[in-house]
């Protein structure tokens, strides 16, 4: 089936000086260690980078849903196509468990040992549900403290 969405094209950034992403971009390399003051450039190339990246996954994440025969993209879409890449999968399951607890009073039990375990938003059962239905299994628990980002993390610290 073809896309409704054209081939990605290649992008040229319009940001300004003052533009809103242009400072946010400047602001995550400021915080990630690139530099004090990034310039304009590299947060422009970094836009047109994104952009490119986001339009080839939206045109991959449309295929699919138009292969359900839906006109809609759905969160199942997006975990299908992440399935193979199970730490990204891992933390794209934190994030939106982030998200959906996020500014709303997080209810939990407390265990034995004074952790706190949280009870699963709707979004993420479903998505837990539906890898399972497609018989992808070891993707980690977003409850869990199984991030392997934090964890290669915490080794470069200690070294």
């Amino acid at each position: 089936m073809a896309s409704r969405l054209r081939s990605p094209v290649k992008s040229v950034s319009k940001l300004s000086a003052d533009s809103p992403l242009a400072e946010a971009i400047k602001s995550m390399l400021f915080g990630l260690g690139d530099s004090s003051k990034p310039l304009l450039t590299t947060a422009k190339m970094i836009e047109t980078v994104l952009l490119q990246q986001m339009t080839i996954f939206l045109v991959q994440v449309e295929e699919i849903a138009m292969r359900r025969d839906s006109s809609k993209i759905e969160m199942q879409d997006i975990v299908f196509l992440m399935r193979n890449d199970k730490a990204k999968l891992t933390r794209l399951l934190n994030f939106i468990n982030f998200k959906d607890t996020k500014g709303r009073c997080k209810t939990g039990v407390v265990t034995a040992n004074g952790h706190i375990k949280m009870k699963l938003s709707k979004r993420i059962y479903d998505c837990l549900q539906f890898l399972k239905a497609i018989g992808i299994t070891g993707v980690c628990d977003p409850s869990a403290d199984d991030d392997l980002t934090s964890k290669e993390r915490l080794v470069r610290i200690q070294n």
